[in-house]
């Protein structure tokens, strides 16, 4: 069984999507000097955290972005796991 056409332009257009959205975070995160955790990146874009989330860990598979040293986040207070620009 094959996929169908439009099953294919959805696979596709979402691939375009997050491509995008990986493009605009990395962006951000570049021009804002510093480390951010996922919680500090969706607030500022105004994104799902689990949207973010999944954009973050594909830059980090591709290393663009490597993890920072643990700290508290600055919105939630909570233990965070932030993320910066690879040098």
């Amino acid at each position: 069984m094959s996929a169908s056409p439009t099953s294919i332009c959805a696979y596709y257009a979402e691939q375009e999507c997050f491509s995008t959205l990986r493009e605009r975070i990395y962006r951000w995160i570049k021009d804002h000097k510093g480390d951010w955790s996922i919680g500090e990146v969706a607030n500022v874009l105004r994104l799902d955290k689990s949207t973010v989330s999944g954009r973050i860990n594909e830059l980090l598979a591709a290393g663009a972005l490597v993890e920072a040293p643990h700290r508290k986040d600055h919105i939630t207070g909570r233990a965070c796991r932030p993320v910066q620009v690879a040098s």
